[in-house]
């Protein structure tokens, strides 16, 4: 039983196609013109599916796209869920500044210090291991002091040991 043949209903030629094709950056949005320029050429959805080894269903469902929705029908949809909650480029600003600037009394960011940052200024709750992928998506890098160097002056240590230093610093990561 053969279904209703579908058509490309939009005002669009086979050029256009191309051209749109040869800009395009996503590739399974070029996959989706070369389907439509497949069909344009005259090959059936089902022939054009079989090229493409795809099933007929997703080509009659990126000519629907299309007729419908024009060329924005073909890049694919934002993932059904929540949108994410933290401003990734609010928390940049703020770990390029000092923690003083927004009242914390630290030198330096904390991994702790960021997951307050987020609770006080965003509003959002995230896990104590999870903070470490933030702070790797918004491009910087956990430094962890290391132990004393044999050479290191013993009276210097101590006087660094006695400031209340954090365990761990922020600091961008390299490019």
């Amino acid at each position: 039983m053969q279904g209703k043949a579908v058509r490309i209903t939009r005002i669009v030629t086979i050029e256009q196609l191309r051209a749109r094709r040869a800009k395009e950056d996503d590739p399974r949005v070029r996959d989706r013109l070369t389907l439509l320029i497949l069909m344009k050429q005259g090959y059936s959805a089902r022939q054009a599916a079989q090229l493409l080894g795809w099933s007929t269903a997703t080509t009659v469902k990126c000519v629907k796209r299309l007729n419908r929705w024009g060329y924005q029908g073909l890049k694919n949809r934002s993932p059904p869920g929540s949108k994410p909650t933290i401003d990734y480029r609010a928390l940049k600003r703020a770990l390029d500044q000092s923690p003083r600037k927004f009242g914390y009394p630290h030198e330096a960011w904390t991994p702790q210090l960021v997951r307050c940052y987020l609770q006080d200024h965003q509003g959002v709750t995230i896990s104590p291991n999870y903070v470490y992928t933030v702070i790797k998506k918004v491009g910087y890098s956990i430094r962890v002091p290391r132990p004393h160097h044999v050479r290191a002056d013993p009276e210097s240590v101590e006087t660094f040991k006695k400031k209340s230093r954090p365990s761990c610093v922020i600091v961008r990561a390299r490019e």
